[in-house]
């Protein structure tokens, strides 16, 4: 687990001191054994490594990089491989070889690196001095950050963006985005472009080769997640809690000490009853974040104790308090790449309880939900595409009886307005000529089968969460580990029925089925209000946050106090995140 930065520019200069302050300021919090930077000489080009390591697999005397194939041919990885000791037993490489960060080497070293056999997260870079290229390589889901940017004159790689607007001195960004994340928050992207119109990310799954001599871009996918025909499959339910097993099993085979990160919900509660069941005898943790004194109808605390006493599992609990989140906005606001959609606060202290309780590893649930079908708002999808209105007048009943929640009202009549669009060739016709593009694409949402609105949150709506569930735990030098992202299990889900998922008795059905095999409390398996990981901001503003925020953006600039005052909460909220993350990156808008 690390970070790194790579840039490459004419043997005509040499700014090593300044790359180095600019990482020192971006990047250095991504390592907390070693940090290290390397300068290689060619005959045209400077090639400047600074690299951060996080130690979290083998011993400090392996794994060192940037990793070195040949005098002309080196890499860089941030991540970690799951499955790299069947890797080295499969390619008989030397079992003394305890760092995935050296097999990798040695796959690299031997050309027999195969990106789809890989299991884990991982951003790599591979500098070819032979041919002038940079070959980067990002994982399927995009759990670990990879930019780059290229010009006449440099080329740069980073797991940072702002190291790259630093180096590439880029320091403004267009009034739109802040217009757009305003009105409407993160944009969701599925493609290579960022917030900043010269600087992209790799895309999840992603082979991308930079030329820096021709300064040239080439692109290529190299896992592709798409529409797979879905059919009955025996078994499912017991192939499923293999795959689970064997993916939590690998994300949990460490020397070092790590913890479930645990909210009360079906997903995190399952990850805790498929590491007892493979560990019947050992300590095992939990972490969660719960609000008792603070907001107690979003408190989930009695139900995470539930899942600890029925799973025998040792629990640390943390409540951050409004000192704590006036004292860490900035903190999380100045690692972050682009403005969170919120203050990110309950992640945030959750990490920062890992650290101060010494787990370096935290297994948790992301991605269940893009997988199993588990947000609400899927049921208007289900709804859309009912078989008939006998089907629809059914299907709507038995919601109403069997899901609870503020939004079930809400969801009935989007899912209604969805079956209309899709039973009527007028609507269809005209609603591209005269309904605005914002609302057309909701239209089109909400009209969607369930299995095309999976896949697109699968590829495309996770990466802002997984971004910042790898700033924030990487701020406290903790590993997340996300079990409900293996490839396979991916892949057969996928082609599961999506009857098995979701239906009129409520989401994850399947994963629910699963769960209470593995003796999580029925308490958790039937709730059926979702809370997640809740935030009480509103709260933390009645009490003195939003004055908090007054007055930070009254030293700022008192034109944004003036603006501040005259918005809701949950506008407030947004718009002091946005504004202070303009000034702790020393952004201006154009």
């Amino acid at each position: 687990m690390c970070g790194f930065s790579i840039i490459i520019e004419s043997n005509k200069t040499d700014n090593a001191d300044l790359y180095k302050n600019i990482a020192n300021r971006t990047i250095a919090y991504r390592g907390l054994e070693e940090s290290s930077s390397v300068k290689i000489n060619n005959q045209k080009f400077n090639i400047y490594i600074q690299h951060e390591r996080l130690l979290t697999v083998g011993n400090i005397e392996q794994g060192k990089q940037p990793i070195k194939i040949s005098d002309k041919y080196f890499a860089l990885f941030n991540g970690a491989i799951y499955n790299y000791q069947s890797i080295r037993d499969k390619y008989s490489i030397d079992k003394a070889i305890e760092s995935d960060t050296d097999v990798l080497a040695n796959l690299i070293k031997n050309n027999n690196l195969r990106i789809d056999e890989i299991d884990g997260m991982y951003a790599l870079a591979i500098i070819d001095l032979n041919d002038n290229k940079l070959i980067l390589h990002r994982d399927p889901y995009g759990e670990k950050p990879l930019f780059y940017y290229q010009d006449n004159l440099v080329t740069i790689v980073s797991s940072s963006l702002h190291f790259i607007r630093k180096v590439a001195n880029l320091n403004t960004i267009e009034k739109v985005v802040g217009d757009n994340y305003l009105s409407s928050g993160p944009s969701e992207r599925s493609d290579e472009k960022t917030d900043f119109k010269e600087i992209f990310t790799v895309i999840p799954s992603e082979k991308v080769i930079l030329d820096f001599q021709k300064q040239s871009i080439q692109r290529k996918n190299a896992i592709e997640n798409k529409l797979l025909n879905r059919r009955f499959i025996s078994n499912i339910e017991s192939q499923l809690t293999d795959l689970l097993l064997e993916s939590v099993e690998k994300r949990t085979n460490v020397k070092q000490k790590y913890c479930i990160g645990l909210s009360g919900g079906v997903d995190s509660s399952t990850l805790a009853g498929l590491t007892r069941y493979l560990y019947p005898d050992k300590d095992i943790y939990s972490v969660s974040n719960i609000y008792p004194t603070i907001d107690p109808s979003n408190d989930e605390s009695h139900l995470i104790k539930l899942v600890g006493k029925k799973l025998k599992i040792k629990q640390f609990f943390t409540e951050p308090k409004l000192d704590f989140v006036k004292a860490n906005i900035d903190p999380m606001l100045s690692i972050m790449d682009f403005c969170p959609m919120n203050t990110c606060m309950s992640g945030w202290s959750t990490y920062a309880c890992m650290k101060e309780n010494g787990f370096r590893y935290s297994i948790e649930g992301q991605g269940a939900d893009e997988l199993f079908a588990g947000y609400q708002p899927y049921i208007t999808n289900l709804i859309s595409n009912s078989n008939g209105i006998v089907d629809l007048i059914k299907l709507i009943s038995s919601i109403v009886k069997n899901v609870e929640g503020p939004y079930v009202k809400k969801i009935i009549n989007h899912g209604v307005i969805g079956y209309i669009n899709n039973n009527t060739k007028k609507i269809n016709a005209l609603k591209n000529t005269f309904l605005p593009k914002k609302v057309n694409n909701k239209l089109n949402s909400i009209s969607a089968t369930l299995e095309e609105i999976l896949l697109r949150d699968q590829n495309n709506n996770l990466r802002n969460l997984l971004q910042y569930g790898d700033k924030s735990s990487m701020y406290f030098n903790v590993e997340q580990r996300l079990p409900y992202l293996s490839l396979e299990l991916r892949n057969l889900v996928n082609q599961t029925l999506t009857s098995e998922l979701i239906g009129k008795e409520g989401t994850k059905l399947i994963l629910r089925r699963i769960a209470k095999k593995l003796g999580v409390p029925d308490e958790i398996i039937s709730r059926k209000i979702k809370l997640g990981w809740p935030i009480p901001e509103e709260i933390w503003m009645k009490n003195g946050l939003d004055d908090y925020f007054l007055s930070k953006l009254n030293e700022m600039n008192s034109n944004y106090a003036k603006e501040y005052i005259r918005k809701s909460t949950r506008e407030k909220i947004r718009y002091y995140l946005y504004k202070r993350w303009l000034f702790l990156h020393e952004l201006k808008e154009i």
